[in-house]
């Protein structure tokens, strides 16, 4: 490899390797990434792949090449990389001779195949049936509601730009008001009895709902409920606490008629998570019954975001014949109805996902595409579609050559990207983009949480932490000038805050 392997630099080969009869033969080795933070050498090997009596090769498995103790492997041929090596280690590079072990091949083998079994002569056995008794069940537990009683409110009036935070304190939490355009300091806004982990603010800003529960450090939160409450009232008000199933990852419409989420059911062997929703204007009745789609499991869908006009519920999900990720869409009309469940990407790139929205109902995900010279991991791009313009096409408006988390403000002019930076362990950077090119990058720590642009695309807030448990405090909230990416505020110290957003 010389003494600076560097990427795009092909090196050219003629080895071989037999494989029951077939030759597998590579005639050139491929440097791929950054150069600085990555540096992936691959091999991939030539085709067509060779069948000899009806066994063709289809993965050599790869042993720990010299120096190499971890991010090395294989793959199948034709369909990903066959061997890489990665010889980024934190700073230092591998460079010179490497010598990779192939210590064993899968191979196919075509049929028909036909077994033979001889079976032992058993004496029949006569089953006996098992017959329940109905008095040694028990009911389902019922969650228990937590106490409201630790309720209380500041009196304070909300403004446009104001920046609302959640901070568990305990068995309630604590939640906090911050203005970066007055400059001073956090205030305590209200206190919420439980661990709160999502807040709708009505669009009066006089009330909000909010998803609660208790925090287990072994299973999590346990026992989440929605709850609605109007600032002036003496207590919040209990609109549904689910014994069929769990609420996870809420989405409510930009004027608070629909709430959808992640409904887990807990019967055996339910793994998949299913999409719900609950129709909110059940504020006055108090009874919130929970709708599920009905999907096809092999959708896996999950994930799902709110249009910022009407009711598009745009969903994370899997093309049912690959597997590959695709962007799914739900129309509710305005009976709160849903309408056809569509494939909206219905794309040929390997993954489809982390939907979101800006305005004029402009659809944005990650669109990863087939990468030739990195099979396994492909180009990450930000795609963005228009789905109120019939003829409109997707447009890639970002390309990233490794795996990110992004996020865009909402007229689409600013997004930030999380990224792991591969020569520190355990290291993630932020980084703020503007559509001109411009970049900044925030802050770099081991994990970062809950991030939010204001409306007006003014700021940017921020959490990072040492751990992504939420056992682990400190927390860090960050506020930045989106223009600058200067840093304009940050509060430490702080107990895990679960959520955050901005006043309308």
């Amino acid at each position: 490899m010389g003494a600076d392997p560097q990427p795009d630099t092909v090196i050219p080969l003629d080895a071989n390797i037999q494989v029951l009869g077939a030759t597998v033969h590579f005639s050139k080795a491929t440097f791929v990434g950054m150069g600085d933070s990555s540096l992936r050498l691959t091999l991939n090997a030539d085709e067509p792949i060779q069948t000899v009596d009806g066994i063709t090769p289809d993965q050599l498995e790869l042993g720990r090449p010299d120096r190499v103790d971890d991010l090395y492997g294989n793959g199948d041929f034709g369909g990903s990389k066959d061997i890489f090596v990665e010889l980024m280690h934190g700073s230092q590079k591998i460079t010179g001779v490497v010598n990779l072990p192939i210590v064993s091949a899968t191979v196919i083998v075509r049929g028909p195949f036909e077994f033979t079994f001889k079976l032992s002569d058993i004496p029949s056995i006569t089953p006996t049936p098992l017959v329940a008794d109905p008095g040694a069940f028990a009911p389902a537990p019922t969650p228990t509601p937590i106490s409201l009683d630790s309720y209380s409110y500041s009196g304070q009036t909300l403004q446009t730009g104001d920046l609302l935070y959640a901070v568990w304190n305990g068995s309630q939490s604590d939640i906090y008001r911050f203005n970066p355009a007055s400059g001073t300091k956090p205030a305590l806004f209200m206190t919420l009895p439980g661990s709160a982990f999502s807040l709708y603010l009505h669009p009066d800003r006089k009330g909000l709902d909010y998803l609660a529960g208790s925090y287990s450090p072994d299973t999590g939160l346990e026992n989440a409920a929605l709850y609605t409450l109007r600032f002036s009232d003496r207590l919040p008000r209990l609109l549904h606490i689910s014994p069929e199933g769990s609420l996870t990852w809420p989405t409510w419409s930009s004027d608070g008629r629909l709430m959808a989420f992640n409904f887990q059911l807990p019967d055996p062997g339910e793994f998949q998570s299913h999409i719900g929703w609950i129709d909110m204007t059940c504020r006055s009745s108090g009874e919130c019954p929970v709708h599920v789609l009905e999907a096809p499991l092999e959708y896996r869908l999950g994930g799902s975001e709110f249009s910022p006009q009407g009711y598009w519920l745009a969903i994370d999900g899997a093309d049912t014949t690959y597997g590959s990720g695709e962007i799914y869409l739900l129309p509710f009309d305005d009976n709160a109805q849903p309408g056809k469940l569509q494939n909206f990407t219905h794309s040929d790139h390997p993954y489809d996902q982390s939907a979101g929205w800006i305005a004029g109902n402009k659809l944005v995900w990650m669109c990863t595409e087939d990468n030739p010279n990195d099979i396994a991991n492909g180009i990450p791009n930000i795609c963005l579609q228009d789905i109120s313009s019939p003829g409109s096409v997707p447009q890639k408006i970002f390309t990233y050559n490794d795996s990110f988390q992004f996020g865009l403000s909402s007229q689409g002019n600013y997004f930030w990207q999380i990224i792991i930076n591969r020569n520190v362990q355990r290291e993630e950077q932020i980084w703020l983009y503007d559509q001109k090119g411009n970049k900044h990058l925030l802050d770099a720590a081991p994990w970062f949480d809950n991030s939010a642009f204001s409306m007006d695309e003014r700021y940017f807030a921020y959490i990072s932490s040492d751990n992504y448990d939420k056992t682990v405090v400190p927390q860090t909230l960050h506020i930045a000038a989106t223009a600058t990416g200067a840093e304009l505020a940050s509060f430490g110290n702080l107990a895990p805050i679960s959520w955050l957003g901005w006043v309308p």
